[in-house]
């Protein structure tokens, strides 16, 4: 405490106070005392009147048994009792109607204080009777009560007490006092002023003086360290002071630390705000933007100073009509908060879809003073449900589409088979074998139709190889310069070094062959140009959005793009379902596309396309790439159709095809016996299991599977080769078919030269 916080005893206020408080002392204690004085006489007569009153709890229900019982002896005991006690001068009792029970002492009668005897008789006597020692120059005064009795339950009232007493009493109790209240004022006087200046500057002047440098020393960056401690015994008005001013410093504090919070806490939400992935508006109550977090620059391309008072309007697509706003802003102005799914438009001109939530802010009389807009992008999350449903939708129809096409296999199957075997038997009649030469031709196409189908069905059998695709892409393009119309220009652009990628070489084929018989077909009146380009490229993180099904790292991009009139929005959502074509009828089957895609698929790739009405549509297709390969030329033979002798068994559940199988292989030389009834076949086999050579099994069939059929022949006879065909095979069929032993699978429909050379091989491996 540094000195100049004392201040001279002589300017102390309590040195003035002391000077000003004794003059006034002097005066108001002469009257002090007088009042006093008279206050203790009066205070001693309350207090005889409230010992009156006191005695009367403690006697009343002793004088209301003795009166209710006659009991003279206990009457005589209590009255006595009574006046015994000092500030009792004088009894009396009477009963019901007035007349004395009990009487003694001192007590006024007929404007006189009279002495007389005591005297009790429980039946009552007049005042006549009542002896009178003498008067008393004496003033008495009394309290007066009932006397009451409760017999079982029922109070009843049986009389009266009167107790007295005297100014004589009272001035006894005080005349002392009188004494003691003067010499105790002049000696207070005295202790006063002395102590009042010799502790003053302890109790007084110190504790301020403390204060005051306490207060001198309040700063910010020392509040946590000041604090007073006035010494007082108690707590007194100091104490509170000092209590008051230690508050004070812990609520400024606690002020300032709330503030610092407070400053925390909205950097904290602010930051948040700032970096939320949701999209956050604040407009004032007309809706006049005030403030966008950063998440809302990113997803609409506006920055925070063009948006800033705009209305949220400027985002309007009109996607959705008046009737949406209306219903959206009669919601909010009656102070609900509204959800709903926006469709808007970027800055850039683009579409896209947000989940939000409008709550209106209001002060504290009710009214709003703005609106929060919390917006979520759904963009990407709708077309990955897009892409889940369009995925099962094929899936779906892949599932049918695979029945079906082993259904129609079987058909072509007796077709072909049959149409074969007439051209050999019309070799002498040139027109009939020319027309059943058309009809092979026809039922070639109708096969390529099923294997269309299979492909998107995913039930054919797929050798994935790597697969140089710049030489593929060469051939196509040579291709189609050739089938398509002058009108078209054909731009090839390869720039891949490495354009290996893992896949089957004619489903690679196919899917450009598609791509550009599309394309030419688009462009097919006006004449335009198709460019085909083949590239690398380095998919990462942020690349993901587009390609949602692929994982991060280096593809191939085949680019398909035509010039054409492009292709509509709403045939853009179907565009890869199949079955689906824009084409006019007989110009397409509508699985063109669906065949791409899930050949895309299985390849682990994805197919995206764009398209611009009146300025064409571009295709690009992603394959994983995979290092590169030496590439090696496979030599190509021709093996003339082999012949036998050997004795054959042929099933299948269809007798067409049970037919045209034993037709084309007797042709070949061979004994064949037929069976439509596996059941039937297995028993012929039990009979004479060393009569046939090899067993021909269709897969399909109702009473027994052809794997079935072949595991019980294996048990039979373990060295017999089976084959087994079908249109329609199982992933797992061929590791089952080794681990049985079962020697071959093929295809339907069977050639007369697919079947010639399958059997012999298998014919040939069983005498080696």
């Amino acid at each position: 405490m540094s000195p100049g916080s004392f201040v001279p005893i002589k300017n102390s206020i309590a040195t003035h106070l002391l000077k000003v408080v004794f003059a006034f002392y002097i005066v108001i204690a002469v009257a002090v005392t007088c009042v006093h004085m008279y206050t203790e006489y009066q205070y001693q007569k309350n207090s005889i009147l409230r010992n009156l009153h006191n005695i009367q709890k403690t006697f009343e229900t002793v004088l209301a048994g003795d009166i209710w019982h006659m009991d003279y002896e206990s009457m005589q005991s209590t009255v006595s009792g009574i006046l015994e006690i000092p500030e009792i001068v004088g009894v009396k009792v009477q009963d019901i109607n007035g007349k004395y029970i009990a009487i003694g002492g001192v007590l006024p009668q007929n404007g006189d204080v009279l002495h007389v005897a005591q005297h009790v008789d429980l039946l009552g006597f007049d005042q006549n009777e009542i002896a009178v020692y003498e008067k008393e120059p004496d003033i008495t005064f009394e309290h007066q009560f009932p006397i009451t009795y409760t017999y079982k339950g029922n109070t009843k009232r049986v009389g009266t007490a009167f107790l007295f007493s005297s100014t004589s009493v009272v001035f006894q109790r005080v005349k002392v006092g009188y004494v003691m209240l003067i010499v105790n004022a002049v000696i207070k006087t005295i202790a006063l002023w002395i102590i009042f200046l010799l502790f003053s500057n302890i109790l007084l002047r110190r504790p301020l003086s403390v204060l005051a440098a306490a207060t001198k020393n309040i700063h910010l960056k020392n509040l946590h360290s000041i604090t007073v401690d006035i010494k007082a015994p108690e707590r007194n008005e100091l104490k509170v002071l000092e209590e008051s001013f230690n508050a004070m410093i812990g609520n400024l504090k606690q002020s300032i630390d709330e503030r610092k919070q407070a400053q925390k806490d909205l950097v904290r939400l602010s930051t948040a705000i700032e970096q939320a992935h949701e999209a956050i508006v604040v407009t004032d109550s007309d809706a006049h933007i005030q403030y966008v977090n950063p998440a809302f620059e990113s997803i609409t391309g506006y920055t925070r100073d063009e948006a800033t008072g705009k209305n949220p309007n400027m985002l309007q697509s009109g996607k959705h009509d008046a009737h949406f706003y209306i219903d959206m802003w009669h919601r909010l102005s009656e102070g609900n908060t509204w959800q709903g799914h926006f469709i808007n438009k970027k800055k850039d001109g683009s579409i896209y879809h947000e989940e939000a939530t409008i709550s209106p802010v209001k002060d504290p009389s009710g009214n709003i003073i703005n609106y929060v807009a919390v917006k979520r992008d759904i963009t990407r999350e709708l077309q990955k449900e897009r892409q889940l449903e369009r995925s099962q939708k094929m899936e779906a129809i892949g599932t049918l589409a695979g029945g079906i096409a082993h259904d129609f296999n079987n058909i072509l199957a007796a077709i072909m088979g049959y149409t074969e075997l007439s051209i050999d038997d019309v070799e002498d009649r040139p027109g009939t074998r020319k027309s059943l030469q058309h009809v092979l031709e026809a039922s070639y196409r109708a096969r390529d139709l099923v294997g269309q189908i299979l492909t998107f069905s995913r039930a054919t059998e797929v050798q994935k190889q790597p697969v140089k695709t710049t030489p593929i892409v060469k051939e196509v393009c040579k291709f189609m310069r050739s089938s398509l119309p002058a009108t078209i220009r054909i731009k090839q652009h390869i720039t891949a070094e490495n354009d290996f990628v893992m896949a089957d070489p004619t489903r690679f084929h196919q899917i450009l062959m598609n791509l550009c018989t599309n394309a030419g077909h688009a462009m097919k009146k006006t004449g335009g140009e198709l460019e085909i380009a083949l590239e690398e490229v380095q998919l990462d993180q942020d690349d993901l959005h587009i390609y949602p099904a692929l994982q991060p790292g280096p593809f191939l991009k085949l680019s398909v793009k035509d010039t054409g009139y492009g292709i509509t929005k709403d045939n853009l959502e179907r565009i890869f379902e199949p079955y689906f074509t824009t084409k006019d009828m007989g110009e397409g089957t509508g699985l063109g596309l669906a065949v791409v895609h899930g050949i895309v698929k299985d390849c682990g790739g994805e197919i995206k396309v764009y398209s611009e009405i009146g300025k064409g549509t571009a295709f690009h297709v992603l394959l994983p790439l995979i290092k590169r390969v030496a590439e090696v030329d496979l030599p190509a033979s021709t093996v003339p159709l082999p012949t036998g002798t050997e004795k054959l068994m042929f099933v299948d559940d269809e007798e067409a095809l049970v037919g045209v199988g034993k037709r084309m292989l007797e042709r070949l030389g061979y004994t064949v016996v037929g069976f439509s009834n596996p059941v039937e076949a297995l028993d012929a086999f039990m009979r004479s299991k060393q009569a046939y050579d090899l067993i021909v099994t269709d897969e399909t069939m109702p009473k027994m599977r052809g794997y079935d059929l072949a595991v019980q022949m294996k048990k039979i006879r373990s060295d017999i080769p089976i084959l087994i065909c079908s249109g329609y095979k199982d992933t797992d069929l061929e590791d089952r078919m080794q681990d049985k032993g079962i020697a071959e699978f093929v295809m339907k429909p069977l050639t007369l030269q697919k079947i010639a050379h399958v059997v012999r091989t298998l014919l040939d491996g069983k005498e080696n």
